[in-house]
């Protein structure tokens, strides 16, 4: 993952066009690089701040950071949602995500069933058991959230900004309360 950020960050050295910069945060988030990844689309988005991708970018990265700021997760998902015409599985599943996070779980519920409803395949995936377990954990049942989190996957390869690592900090985290 260290040389993915190496790339990186010679893409942005060498390039100074915003699809070749996406990219190459995307790649700085997959490596572990949140803040950075984060500075650049914060650039991208001053030229485009109607770009759905990038709203649901920040928005993603705001909830992967250890010390996550809801509201500004909520905001940029919200965008992102907006963006795309509540139609992007992406953008609702972050805003879902988004809420969850915020407490907000009604909204997260009407998401993440409306995420579910508009799939070919309705079967719960990672992302669905996340958010689950963040409604859960808000409901005082962290037994039924650790039972979600422990059911996120974990995928291979593993990047840094994978749902795997969110489910087991709250894992941990839920085992440090007990």
């Amino acid at each position: 993952l260290n040389e993915l950020a190496t790339h990186a960050e010679e893409v942005l050295k060498e390039f100074d066009e915003p699809l070749l910069k996406a990219v190459a945060a995307r790649w700085l988030a997959d490596a572990g690089k949140f803040e950075r990844a984060m500075a650049v689309n914060r650039e991208l988005l001053k030229e485009d701040p109607d770009d759905a991708v990038l709203r649901n970018e920040m928005a993603w990265l705001e909830l992967m950071r250890e010390e996550s700021d809801a509201e500004a997760a909520v905001e940029h998902a919200q965008a992102a949602a907006r963006l795309s015409g509540y139609n992007s599985e992406f953008a609702l599943h972050t805003l879902a995500r988004a809420h969850a996070l915020a407490g907000s779980t009604a909204q997260a519920r009407a998401h993440l069933l409306r995420v579910i409803a508009t799939r070919d395949d309705p079967r719960v995936i990672d992302d669905d058991w996340f958010v689950m377990g963040r409604i859960a954990e808000e409901y005082s049942l962290p037994e039924v959230a650790a039972d979600c989190y422990q059911r996120v996957e974990k995928p291979s390869p593993l990047l840094a900004d994978d749902i795997w690592h969110l489910a087991q900090a709250r894992l941990k985290a839920l085992q440090a309360e007990r």
